[in-house]
């Protein structure tokens, strides 16, 4: 078993990429990858982001990923996710 690396946990890049698991299309459980476009986003992001009309290029579920991971990882960070419907939410 590996043992537990705090300089690996400690990095947001490396738990988005290794610890959170999605529903491919297919409805299989996959560990999430972020595409070359996510990763753009990731590495240039700023205080104030625009994305625009970006479909079929996962970045709800990208940023969906990244409010979680700083949900758990930072203290005091709130997040929501307002949807336009329900079963979107």
């Amino acid at each position: 078993m590996e043992t537990l690396n705090l300089e690996k946990w400690s990095d947001p890049l490396w738990r988005i990429c290794n610890l959170y698991w999605i529903q491919d299309e297919q409805g299989k459980k996959v560990r999430f990858e972020p595409n070359d476009e996510q990763l753009h986003f990731y590495k240039n992001q700023w205080y104030l982001n625009t994305i625009l009309k970006a479909r079929q290029l996962g970045f709800t579920t990208f940023i969906d990923i990244m409010a979680l991971d700083c949900c758990l990882f930072t203290p005091n960070f709130m997040a929501g996710i307002i949807a336009h419907n329900l079963e979107d939410a």
